[in-house]
Parts: structure tokens; C-alpha cells; sequence
């Protein structure tokens, strides 16, 4: 018990930041399971595994006692039970207490003691802190369970109908990070903290020195316009992180850093994968598998623990070579300087891994197809789609097997 309370204080208030002192988790979450026996165990167990997860991720595997994973076990098994009980209940099944507990459940709370949980991402990305992303993301969704709450959900009429403060956008975010692990698109819409319109906080990219380059390079290419503007959301939102990296803090709090970040998420994962054997279809897919792997790296970074960049680095290794797009001889500057980036993206995230060299020796062909002689030239193509130079020390694709 006096665990889990612990969990409970190190979880507030940066799972929901807010612009006042209002903390929905304290103020609303809280007073609200002190009647209900679901949510007061869902929220207790969901705070035990979170601390034990983030412990973990600090380096503390030398705290995991058999004990923590008895109460880890013991204190799930109990919430499972009472959240049962509640959905037997016709009144409560569908009750803001009631979706709370569920949502607490969407995460396996299984701990395993032989997982690498200190590996880094290949991607050294500032801001994994909001919204404890870090964490959320190295635990394992429960697909039963969350499709269990998209189902109360819908329901109730919607996430707009939940009443109390902070559970809506919470659900949201919890299938949004689950739904990235997956690959999938989410199975709820975007809701934010701050309750505003989606059109007000919609990233505008139009101010940004290099957005109408970026914007006529895109279309020139023929990409879909989907994937054009997925790009552009998250280019505006690395403009918004290079920000807070020159300590200028005055224009987005962090619940509106939150609030951009998930929503340029939702519209990246919200695109369908394209087919066919069109060079324009080709082209798009690999933009938006390069364009996820740049997201849960840099936009939206995930745990390395939990990323799924092993798969995104297949998907992507695949998609370029069933294109047969690093044959063709006629491609246009264009097409070149896209390459450069997905190949790079690529890399970056393969690093350690069988296709590191695959992608090395590709993007060494296609650099010297299109001129590109050392960093500072990829660099410079690079910034022109999608980069953020803090993501990584150099170069990532440094070393005597990588210098091209």
C-alpha cells in the first residue's frame, strides 16, 4: 500500500501537465476512487508498476525483489477483479470510475527482470520526460483491455462525454503511445489537455525560413498529400523543440508542447499505408515509414526498450527494395534528396543491428550519385525534409565502416 502511494507521487503531475496549479490526478482521480473499489486498485497497482518500470529504466534492476513482482501480481490480479465486478453492473459499467479503471489496465503489468531496460534509443532525443512517455512506452499494451475501453468508450457516446476532468485526454494519449508501439492506426481521436479546437493547435509550419522549400519539394515529388503534411506538422514541431533546446520557453508550456507533439502523432499514424507499383506510391510508403521512425526517435520518442524500430527498419529495408527505386538511373534531384533522408533514418535506427550495413552501402551509392561528399553536404539535405541536430553526437553513421 505505502508503495504504491509512493508510485502514486512520483506519477503526478507530469502524467497530465496543466498551465495551473489544477492537477486532475490529485484533484479529480483521486477523490473519485475513494468510492469506487475498481479505480482505488487500478490506480494503486497502476502506480506500483509505473515507479517499478521507471526504477527500472533508471538503472535500479538491482532493487526488482521477488517481492515487487508478488505485489506487482497480487495487486493487478485484484484490479482485475474489481473492474469485473463493475462491468457486471449495468449503472457503473459505463461510468467515468469505472472507464478510469480500465484505462489503468491497458499496459501488461508484467515485469521481466532479463530485459534490456537500460538500452538507449539510437536516438538521443530531448523531451521523453512529458507526459511520461519514457515509461508508458517501455511497458507492453494489453490489447484486450484497451480494446475493452475503446468499446466503453463508444458507449458513452465518445471521449467528449466523459465528465471528469483529465480521464478523455488520458485515454487518448494511453492508446495513442500503445497504438505507436503496435504500428496501428489509433482507435480513438484526438483529444487534448487544453480542451482546444484542433484547428488551434495545429502546428503552422508557414513561419519557419525553410516550410515553403520543404513544401515545393514535397509536392514536386508527388507525394501523397498526406504524408506532405504529416511531414510539415512534424517539421513545425522540431522547430518548437529546437526552441526549448535555445532555452526559449515562452511560447509553448508543456501542456501545449503535450498537446502539438500528440496531435502531429495521431495524424502521422492515422495515414494508411500505401501500395501499388507507381514510383509516387513507393515513394510516399517510404516517406511515411522514414517519417515514423523520425517520430518515435526525435517527435514522439519512445523508449529504447519498447521502440519498435527493429520492424520499422525491416518495413523500410523492404519497401526500397520491392520499389526497385535504387535501380532506377532516371530519378530526380528530388527523389535523391528524399532517399538520402529515409536511408539515413534507416540507418540511424538499425544501428547495432544485421541491416546497419545494407543501409550504410545504399545511402554510400546514393551520396555519390547525387554529389553529396561528406556530413556537412548530407546534413544540410538532411534539414531540408526532416532533422534535429541534437539527436545524435556527430554522425550517426560514424566510424571507419561508416565513413563514406
Amino acid at each position: 500500500m505505502l508503495t504504491s502511494l509512493a508510485g502514486l507521487s512520483v506519477m503526478t503531475p507530469r502524467v497530465l501537465p496543466a498551465t495551473n496549479s489544477l492537477n486532475p490526478y490529485l484533484q479529480f482521480w483521486l477523490p473519485l476512487s475513494m468510492n469506487d473499489k475498481a479505480l482505488f486498485s487500478a490506480l494503486l497497482s497502476a502506480s506500483l508498476s509505473h515507479q517499478t518500470i521507471n526504477c527500472l529504466l533508471d538503472g535500479g534492476a538491482s532493487l526488482w525483489t521477488r517481492d515487487t513482482e508478488r505485489n506487482l501480481q497480487v495487486s493487478y490480479g485484484e484490479t482485475i477483479r474489481a473492474i469485473n465486478d463493475s462491468l457486471r453492473d449495468p449503472i457503473r459499467a459505463t461510468a467515468d470510475s469505472t472507464i478510469l479503471a480500465v484505462l489503468m489496465a491497458v499496459e501488461k503489468p508484467d515485469v521481466q527482470i532479463g530485459k534490456p531496460w537500460s538500452q538507449e534509443s539510437p536516438f538521443q532525443a530531448p523531451l521523453q520526460g512529458l507526459q511520461w512517455l519514457k515509461v508508458h512506452s517501455a511497458r507492453e499494451p494489453n490489447i484486450a483491455h484497451q480494446e475493452g475501453l475503446c468499446r466503453i468508450v463508444k458507449l458513452r457516446g465518445g471521449l467528449s462525454n466523459i465528465g471528469t476532468p483529465g480521464i478523455a485526454a488520458a485515454a487518448f494519449y494511453r492508446v495513442l503511445v500503445n497504438s505507436t508501439l503496435l504500428l496501428t492506426a489509433p482507435e480513438l481521436p484526438f483529444y487534448p489537455l487544453s480542451g482546444a479546437p484542433i484547428q488551434e493547435l495545429c502546428t503552422d509550419a508557414t513561419g519557419q525560413p525553410t516550410a515553403e522549400a520543404r513544401m515545393k519539394l514535397l509536392n514536386d515529388a508527388g507525394l501523397k498529400p498526406g504524408i506532405v503534411s504529416s511531414l510539415q506538422e512534424l517539421a513545425a514541431y522540431t522547430a518548437s523543440i529546437e526552441s526549448y533546446i535555445r532555452g526559449d520557453t515562452l511560447r509553448l508550456d508543456a501542456q501545449s508542447m503535450c498537446d502539438r507533439r500528440n496531435l502531429a502523432q495521431w495524424n502521422l499514424m492515422c495515414i494508411a499505408p500505401e501500395s501499388g507499383l507507381k514510383q509516387e506510391n513507393a515513394l510516399s510508403e517510404i516517406c511515411r515509414l522514414a517519417a515514423m521512425i523520425y517520430s518515435i526517435g526525435v517527435t514522439f520518442p519512445l523508449a529504447g526498450v519498447g521502440a519498435p524500430f527493429p520492424r520499422l527498419v525491416r518495413m523500410l529495408q523492404a519497401e526500397i527494395k520491392i520499389s526497385g527505386i535504387l535501380e532506377d538511373q532516371s530519378l530526380l534531384p528530388i527523389t535523391y534528396s528524399l532517399l538520402l533522408w529515409a536511408l539515413t533514418m534507416g540507418g540511424i535506427a538499425a544501428d547495432g543491428g544485421p541491416e546497419r550495413k545494407w543501409y550504410t552501402i545504399a545511402l554510400a551509392n546514393i551520396m555519390g550519385q547525387y554529389q553529396v561528399d561528406d556530413w556537412k553536404d548530407l546534413k544540410a539535405s538532411l534539414k531540408a525534409i526532416l532533422w534535429l541536430d541534437s539527436i545524435v553526437p556527430m554522425c550517426a553513421l560514424q566510424g571507419k565502416e561508416n565513413q563514406m
